[in-house]
């Protein structure tokens, strides 16, 4: 929204005007304080939302940005891991067509990803091979990794098996083979408080990146204390 200070009537006038030709709709507040498990401090967030709370309630919000948390994974993985920002071509229509390649690649990622996780026991924390045989218990619950789950899938040349019109099927069961044999390389640990600060940590030297400024993967860097450290963004 536009803030008219001018003491000019013609200004404001103008700005009334502007104004006028939008459409405003209510943004709701929903503000939840939680004690965060690694620090043990109370830290406070703010939902921004238009849905009425007569039909959700406030525990209902949050619950629905919980749900929200793949959304934001799955940025992060066509972000970094696709590199959806890295652009090969200066024509309008080349770009469009890249990124809708990459979701839809990463949505095929999806589907083997999800059905691994099957495989992967919940309660015993114990990995099976392809022929159903028990590796090492381990300490804390495993999960796919998407990362690996995609340079796997580009290993395996899935891209060219979907083009195939003879014998797909059987060019993706040897895939889904190939996964199962290698689930223990693709899982990675779940452990509890495995976010570490970002910030501060002393590197040798500057990141250098053609493309794609993240401050997350990609932090900048700084001197300080006589110490080249990683600051915010």
């Amino acid at each position: 929204m536009l803030l008219f200070t001018d003491a000019n009537s013609c200004n404001l006038n103008f700005g009334k005007k502007y104004l006028a030709g939008f459409n405003f709709f209510k943004v709701r507040i929903v503000k939840n304080y939680w004690t965060n498990p690694s620090t043990g401090a109370i830290e406070l967030n703010i939902y921004f939302t238009n849905l009425a709370p007569e039909e959700f309630s406030t525990k209902e919000i949050i619950k629905l940005y919980e749900k929200r948390w793949e959304i934001e994974v799955a940025c992060k993985t066509l972000k970094v891991v696709l590199e959806w920002e890295r652009h090969v071509s200066l024509d309008p229509d080349i770009a469009i067509n890249v990124l809708y390649g990459k979701v839809m690649y990463y949505n095929f990622c999806a589907i083997f990803r999800e059905q691994l996780e099957l495989l992967i026991p919940k309660d015993d924390r114990r990995i099976s091979d392809k022929s159903g045989k028990e590796k090492k218990e381990h300490k804390h619950p495993h999960h796919i990794c998407a990362k690996a789950l995609i340079e796997q899938l580009y290993a395996e040349e899935l891209v060219n098996c979907l083009f195939q019109s003879n014998d797909i099927k059987r060019l993706i069961r040897g895939i889904i083979s190939d996964l199962v044999s290698l689930i223990n390389k693709l899982t990675e640990e779940i452990r509890p408080g495995r976010h570490y600060a970002r910030w501060g940590k002393v590197v040798t030297s500057s990141y250098r990146y053609k493309y794609s400024v993240d401050g997350r993967n990609h932090p900048k860097v700084a001197l300080v204390e006589g110490k080249l450290r990683t600051v915010r963004p």
